[in-house]
């Protein structure tokens, strides 16, 4: 359909970004055709490292007033879902840093870094942050 709707689709750069089977059949086209450094690709899906050895805790969502048991390799916007809260997140839409909330106690490791929060009131991304431990966040 692109020859259909964009004939000089071929020496125009382009920029897809949206569901994760659409931007491999973007690849594979622009590559078939020897164009792809002609195309940028925008993924929102972050690149999350699992640790065997990681430890989860309870996760208190303290406005919500619930709990949930999280495993160390799971989100805590995943495991706020699960348990029926409403966190802010924009992140499956390319709208990255919208699930910020912030971390009232515990500690919090960043699935993509690797690296560990414990700041009380430090903005976390719930999207890529798990529980190390017990967590209190303010959602």
């Amino acid at each position: 359909d692109l020859d259909t709707l964009c004939p000089d689709w071929r020496s125009r750069k382009t920029y897809v970004c949206g569901p994760q089977e659409m931007l491999d059949d973007a690849e594979r086209l622009w590559h078939s055709e020897d164009l792809p450094h002609e195309l940028s690709v925008e993924r929102f899906a972050p690149t999350l490292f699992a640790d065997p050895d990681a430890r989860g805790g309870v996760v208190t969502f303290e406005k919500s007033d619930k709990e949930a048991s999280a495993e160390g390799n799971t989100t805590l916007l995943e495991v706020g879902e699960d348990a029926g809260v409403l966190l802010p997140s924009g992140c499956r839409m390319g709208i990255c840093r919208t699930c910020l909330t912030p971390l009232v106690s515990g500690t919090v490791r960043n699935l993509s870094s690797g690296e560990l929060c414990s700041d009380e009131g430090e903005l976390i991304q719930t999207c890529i942050s798990a529980a190390v431990g017990p967590v209190h966040l303010d959602a």
